[in-house]
């Protein structure tokens, strides 16, 4: 091979084992994904390239993963009568690789760097099951249950649909793709395959929908009220974030306790005759909840 050749062909092997930078994991600890890697201008024309596949406006969202504009909010920390503290109201990624610990109290998502495609719900869809939705069993608390999520609905709530990634190919077109096998199998966790822009094949995804709900005589999508299930399902996440409110009350019922032990253990002395001193008391609630903590959930 002469010294033109050996040149053209290091520099097509370097652009096809490039990677993009959206596309190293590693880089996306701690990475600040709120900008998207597209102007405003770019969506706003694709926005209505989608309006026109589907033929209602902002019906379906183009949205980027890191825009915190279409996440879902909810509490996460509560007193032990289940009512939410002040300041712990949180928005939650769309998208999730997982959350990471600081420290004991410090703890950071990594979010992929994803275009999505959402489906927008109106607040008169939810608002008639908003305050029963907004509220979640949990036999810890006082009450029995805890609020996740502000007393009024918002304007709109995004249900997850599609996210724009190029997945590695397969022998067979049904087929789950590689990288997604590798991912579920070793890692346990969704695979959001490479980065791509939006592209046609994501509005012929979309015309695809359009001439399904044709062919069943619907109308409208998500023109009917939502059940408090699908509200709580309502984003691909949502259902790790109500797991993570379920350990969190554990802090809630222990602040509580430990403001008055004897309120707690005082009967408990008066019937046995014991005469523990109020430090004894203290010491011995804290090793019985210590050791509650370290039960699993449901124990």
């Amino acid at each position: 091979m002469n010294r033109k050749a050996k040149s053209k062909a290091e520099t097509k092997a370097k652009k096809v084992t490039k990677e993009h930078p959206f596309d190293d994991i590693r880089e996306w600890v701690g990475a600040d994904f709120s900008t998207p890697p597209l102007d405003a201008k770019w969506q706003a024309e694709f926005q209505k390239k989608i309006d026109s596949a589907f033929g209602a406006e902002n019906a379906l969202i183009l949205a980027w993963s890191g825009d915190s504009t279409y996440w879902d909010g909810f509490y996460t920390d509560w007193y032990a009568d289940g009512s939410p503290k002040e300041g712990s109201f949180e928005k939650k990624p769309i998208l999730l690789l997982g959350k990471y610990k600081l420290n004991k109290v410090d703890y950071y998502y990594v979010i992929p760097p994803r275009w999505v495609l959402l489906e927008r719900e109106d607040r008169s869809q939810y608002e008639a099951d908003w305050e029963s939705s907004s509220w979640v069993a949990d036999p810890k608390m006082l009450g029995g249950r805890k609020r996740i999520r502000r007393a009024d609905a918002p304007p709109s709530m995004y249900r997850w649909l599609r996210t724009i990634a190029q997945h590695d190919g397969t022998l067979l077109s049904n087929d789950m793709p590689r990288c997604c096998q590798h991912m579920v199998m070793n890692l346990n966790r969704p695979c959001h395959g490479k980065y791509r822009p939006p592209a046609d094949v994501d509005l012929a995804f979309i015309r695809k929908i359009r001439e399904n709900m044709d062919a069943a005589g619907v109308a409208q999508r998500a023109d009917a009220p939502r059940s408090a299930k699908i509200l709580q399902d309502a984003a691909s996440t949502t259902k790790f974030y109500l797991e993570e409110a379920a350990k969190a009350e554990r802090t809630a019922m222990k602040e509580f306790m430990m403001a008055d032990p004897q309120r707690w253990v005082g009967d408990l002395i008066h019937k046995t005759g014991n005469t523990l001193s109020a430090r004894e008391i203290e010491a011995a609630m804290i090793e019985g909840l210590k050791q509650t903590e370290n039960e699993p959930l449901g124990a």
